[in-house]
């Protein structure tokens, strides 16, 4: 599970580390979960995934599960968050046997809405992430910009973006845009 503050880049890196594995041909595809509201819901995802294995892992590969509540274009309640990784912490045990992992990204504010009996259950399985690295910010201002600036003005605009606390990777990506848009 990746928990960092909003904005930080912690579904972009996920997506791209799923992209690399499904390139690789290390994993077939991903499961995008969505909400699991009950018990019945966390069953006939436990069905399909013993389906899959049985008739279909062997022939394909490997599945990805991932729970991102930010990329679900739903919108964010706590409640379902609640519930959805409870249902899915209850299926670790089967996801491991059928070598499927399964990445939760939160922010750290809706991790912080979890009951603390759901922290609990998850703590063994949490990494906080912060990407606030100078060599992270100018990769993504290049990658948005299409150009490389001078020396120095590339450092004056990543000084700045690291003084936030949060949404530093968006803010990278925002300024690059502006930076292509204006010819650098």
């Amino acid at each position: 599970m990746l928990v960092g503050p909003r904005g930080v880049g912690k579904s972009t890196l996920v997506i791209y580390a799923i992209w690399e594995l499904l390139r690789r041909g290390d994993y077939y595809g991903v499961v995008k979960v969505r909400n699991l509201a009950d018990e019945v819901a966390r069953i006939d995802l436990e069905n399909f995934l013993t389906t899959y294995t049985r008739d279909f892992a062997e022939v394909f590969g490997k599945l990805i599960l991932l729970y991102d509540p930010t990329l679900t274009g739903f919108s964010i309640e706590e409640q379902y968050i609640n519930t959805t990784i409870k249902q899915l912490v209850k299926i670790i045990d089967k996801l491991n046997d059928f070598g499927f992992p399964l990445i939760i990204v939160l922010s750290s504010d809706l991790y912080n809405l979890l009951s603390e009996r759901v922290r609990e259950l998850l703590r063994s399985y949490e990494i906080r992430v912060d990407l606030r690295d100078e060599e992270f910010i100018k990769a993504i201002l290049r990658a948005y910009s299409d150009c490389i600036l001078d020396e120095s003005t590339e450092k004056i605009i990543i000084k700045e973006i690291l003084k936030l606390n949060e949404s530093y990777t968006l803010v990278a990506r925002l300024v690059g845009e502006v930076l292509r848009l204006t010819g650098c």
